[in-house]
């Protein structure tokens, strides 16, 4: 078309030279075709690797062997996101085909691989399905024997789960007149030995469902979890003001004056997150001893202060290490 444009145009007594504009026209036309094409080149051959990566992952899921109860889960989740997406990957395969036939129309250079890895898609595609058929049928014949094992652990776990609530109760963090230290190393204990059960306890319900039975309640578990929680918000801003407090205890007084600010912030904070607890922990020791702890620091913050001032003389220091017979 643009050749086609006449090479003098006249306009009355002007006559218009036109094919340093022709050629103007054409070289920015090649330029934006070869563009173009680079960039349908890089958007066709992008896409074409995202399926390629999904149907080898697919098939790579779906050829595992399937051992124990996350196995049949796995391969129930692709099962169902092939059938998922079944009715869409015509829909994916199409545009990129086109695409890399427009590019050939054009005489745009594309490897050979890419062209045979183009060819391949679909019969890529017609591999999972097939795999995922004998999976399916492997399936159906193992079910019966994983849904037993489920059947026969959940049984272990509901006893398991009485025991520990019951150890929980007789030797763990809320037994009465337990030091609190002591008790907040019992709490570290006890969690640790819940989150197994919790793996166990999510991997379970999820085979359940899995399985369309009905979901087994663990009410020990769920108490335990409730007590836990609440228990490690107690104890861990315990242990934080104990450790802190100790901390400034330890330190040279020059570092003293120079944190006095920064002290009374975090004294602060620790009243404030102190006053939040829930009602339901105000009785116990930890939390007795936790108020106390931050209280009596507020009391000696003051003193702190004044100790600070520049007024302080020599024999105020002496009078301070005679009362409190430290030197």
């Amino acid at each position: 078309a643009i050749m086609a444009i006449p090479a003098v145009h006249n306009i009355g007594c002007m006559s218009l030279e036109t094919n340093p504009v022709k050629n103007s026209l054409r070289q920015e036309a090649v330029a934006w075709k070869s563009q173009y094409s680079k960039n349908l080149h890089a958007q066709a051959r992008d896409e074409m690797q995202q399926l390629q990566d999904m149907m080898k992952d697919t098939l790579q899921k779906l050829e595992r062997p399937i051992k124990d109860l996350d196995d049949v889960r796995d391969v129930m989740a692709v099962l169902k996101m092939i059938r998922d997406r079944e009715s869409q990957i015509d829909y994916q395969i199409v545009p990129i085909e086109e695409k890399y036939h427009l590019l050939a129309k054009n005489g745009v250079h594309v490897d050979k691989e890419e062209f045979d890895d183009l060819n391949h898609l679909r019969e890529s595609w017609k591999r999972v399905k097939a795999q995922a058929g004998i999976s399916s049928d492997k399936l159906a014949g193992l079910q019966s024997d994983f849904k037993n094992d489920l059947q026969r652990n959940v049984k272990e776990f509901v006893k398991d789960a009485k025991q520990f609530r019951k150890d929980f109760i007789d030797d763990g963090p809320m037994v009465q007149g337990v030091p609190p230290m002591e008790a907040a190393e019992r709490l570290t204990k006890y969690k640790r030995l819940f989150e197994e059960r919790q793996r166990k306890w999510d991997s379970y319900c999820e085979g359940e469902e899995l399985f369309g039975l009905p979901i087994t309640q663990y009410p020990e578990l769920e108490a335990c979890k409730k007590e836990l929680e609440l228990l490690d918000k107690l104890y861990g801003l315990y242990v934080q003001v104990v450790q802190t407090i100790k901390g400034y205890g330890d330190s040279m007084w020059t570092e003293v004056v120079a944190q006095i600010d920064t002290m009374t912030e975090t004294a602060t904070g620790f009243q404030a997150l102190c006053k939040r607890m829930p009602k339901q922990l105000r009785d116990w020791e930890a939390y007795a001893e936790l108020k106390k702890t931050i209280d009596e620091f507020f009391e000696v913050l003051p003193l702190l202060q004044q100790c600070s001032q520049k007024s302080m003389r020599v024999r105020h220091w002496e009078a301070i290490m005679q009362i409190t017979g430290k030197t």
